[in-house]
């Protein structure tokens, strides 16, 4: 038979057993464990009657007081399953009191939804991977372009759209090659616009571009800032 103890139930067991062989006495054994001799004299009462399991506190491995009804767990997993699938536990804890009036404690809905594998926590996802754009071999290989559909003149014009072109190759090259990244402003197709103002920033490395004979490639990029 396993008994599960407490690392405070295991030294009151070691320090008892010492009492029965009369190693210490129960008031030295009263001091060691900050128990006053009645309680002692009662602990060893058990200890004689029921062994070890009766050092181990009687509610372990018994169901909780304030425990949810298993009807209402499984009405909760069935109602998240078939309505709030994806969901989160606290949006989920969210429509649960709103819709269904449901009140769950937010926590009590998460352990529930790990149990069932209705939820990942995120420490346990698997990482998405994310192919590494390495840096290019030349200065001038590839350019990124990003934009910004703006009131850039305060409501004195029509809204533009302002365009930025950086060579990506290798950022300490394109700040040692190029004081400052071309900026252009022109009015919608931004496409169309792009392609047709993208001659005038590979001009700036003409001659670079001709002694390598490298294509100039370019890449619509989300991550440039600056506007």
């Amino acid at each position: 038979m396993l008994i599960t103890m407490s690392d405070k139930e295991i030294q009151r067991l070691a320090v008892l057993q010492d009492v029965r062989d009369h190693r210490i006495t129960q008031v030295r054994a009263a001091e060691i464990l900050n128990l006053s001799t009645r309680q002692i004299t009662r602990l060893l009462q058990k200890l004689n009657q029921d062994g070890v399991s009766g050092l181990a506190h009687a509610s372990r491995g018994q169901p909780g007081h304030h425990r949810h009804d298993d009807l209402l767990k499984s009405q909760c997993l069935s109602i998240i399953s078939e309505h709030l699938l994806g969901f989160g536990p606290t949006l989920a804890h969210e429509k649960l009191s709103s819709m269904f009036a449901l009140d769950i404690p937010v926590e009590t809905v998460r352990r529930w939804m790990m149990a069932n594998d209705l939820w990942i926590p995120r420490s346990k996802r698997l990482k998405r991977p994310y192919q590494p754009r390495y840096n290019r071999d030349c200065f001038g290989e590839l350019i990124q372009i990003d934009g910004s559909y703006h009131d850039w003149f305060e409501g004195r014009a029509t809204k533009w759209f302002i365009s930025m072109m950086l060579p990506a190759s290798c950022c300490i090259c394109a700040f040692v090659k190029l004081k400052r990244p071309l900026t252009i402003c022109f009015q919608p197709e931004p496409t169309l616009s792009n392609m047709a103002n993208l001659w005038p920033f590979t001009a700036t490395n003409i001659r670079y571009l001709e002694s390598t004979r490298n294509p100039a490639k370019t890449a619509r990029s989300r991550n440039l800032g600056g506007f």
